[in-house]
């Protein structure tokens, strides 16, 4: 005798989706709102403290060349010494963020 399949994690949220909205959209849209958020909070991610310490090279750079913060977090990109997946433009835009947020 063969034993049942499992489900997939797709299946099974797709059934557990469809038994939330059963019970109405007003419950649904509740349910919602009271889940956790998953994952680190904002800010806090595996990248954060290597930006951190590259905050200091973008303030020699600005000084040295008298450019602005997107300019000395572009060439450390260029150089390569800046982590993280994504376009290069992505990276410029996080690192700008969080070295204009590191006073707050």
């Amino acid at each position: 005798m063969r034993k049942p399949r499992k489900k997939s994690y797709k299946q099974l949220y797709y059934l557990a989706l469809s038994q939330t909205l059963h019970r109405g959209p007003a419950n649904f849209f509740r349910e919602l709102a009271e889940r956790p958020i998953r994952g680190p909070r904002p800010g806090t991610g595996r990248i954060a403290k290597a930006d951190e310490v590259l905050h200091s090279d973008i303030e020699k750079i600005m000084k040295a060349t008298r450019c602005t913060d997107n300019d000395a977090a572009r060439q450390l990109i260029l150089d390569g010494r800046v982590a993280g997946g994504g376009t290069d433009e992505t990276k410029r835009r996080r690192l700008v963020r969080s070295y204009r947020n590191r006073d707050q």
